[in-house]
This record gives C-alpha cells, structure tokens and sequence, in this order.
C-alpha cells in the first residue's frame, strides 16, 4: 500500500516537472499597463467588444460608457471574416477551405493622441469540406468562427500590453 502510495507521487512529481520543462502554464490575467486602466471601447461590433471588454475587466481594468471618462479609447474598425478555396480534387470539387478572421483596432488616450497606431490583427484555420456533410460542414465553419475570435482576444491583449512597455523605454531614453 505505501509502495503504491510512493509510485503515485513519484509520478505526479514526474508529470510536473515533465509539463514545466515544455513551457506550459496555467492562463493568468494579463497586466494592462496604466493608460490602460479604464478603457472606453468604441465599436459595432457587440460580439468581440463583450469578449475583448470582459477579458479587460478580468485583467483589472475598468469599462467605463463615456470616453470622456476613459484613459484610453480602443476605436474597433472593423471585422473581416473569409473563407477561401484552400485545395480541390482532381474533379474540381472543394476539399479544403481556409476560414480567416480579422480585427482592426486603434488605442488613443483621452486627448486623442495615438497610443497604439491603426492595426489588424489576424488568425485562420484550414478545414476539410465534404460536399456530403453539407449541414456538419457548416457548423464547423461557425464553431471554427467562434474559436477564432476567441483567440483573437489574448492577442489584442499582447497589443495593449506593448503601450506600457513602449511608454517605459522611451521615458527611460528621455532621462
């Protein structure tokens, strides 16, 4: 019974130091630099706004609903969402489509000067289309949508971190 109760540790010990030596780590919250504090997102696009704002929200920042209030405005452009014939067969049918999401943004402080310049930020995924699987085939095409914007978020996220980092080398140059 000890025997087994050795092994058991010695293997969860094992698959610690295994899963470190990889580079994994649990997600945490992001640290939004200060100008990021409290944040007024600008945008029509109510789907990744939510998402990008409740991703702020649990990096402690703050939504505010006036970018009077606001220490930054994060202006959302646009989305583009595509699918482009990746491969065909030999009889010219569709075996593989490429879905792509895109997301344009913009951060300024509060007296409109750029804190992040006019960007997109892109992600995509190849899939397997089968003219047999129509009604499965286009649902995929949907979940594949949704967990594209959902990636997008921590990306977006590594954007407005670098206002912080930029900030703080050229006010250590300045000195």
């Amino acid at each position: 019974m000890n025997k087994i109760r050795i092994e058991k540790r010695f293997a969860l010990l094992l698959m610690v130091v295994i899963m470190s030596s990889c580079g994994f780590h649990l997600r945490g919250k992001v640290p939004l630099p200060e100008e990021l504090k409290s944040v007024y997102i600008d945008s029509n696009e109510h789907s990744i706004s939510s998402k990008l704002g409740d991703s702020i929200i649990s990096s402690g920042g703050k939504l505010v609903e006036s970018p009077t209030q606001a220490s930054a405005i994060i202006k959302i452009y646009g989305v583009n969402k595509g699918r482009q014939v990746k491969s065909v067969s030999g009889q010219g049918r569709v075996r593989e489509f490429r879905i792509e999401y895109a997301v344009t943004i913009e951060v300024k402080d509060r007296f409109g000067k750029t804190l992040l310049s006019k960007t997109s930020i892109k992600k995509s995924r190849d899939y397997a289309f089968s003219e047999s699987e129509v009604v499965g085939k286009s649902r995929e095409e949907f979940i594949i949508l949704a967990e594209l914007e959902r990636e997008l978020i921590p990306q977006i996220l590594r954007k407005l971190q670098v206002i912080g980092r930029v900030k703080q080398v050229s006010g250590s140059n300045s000195n």
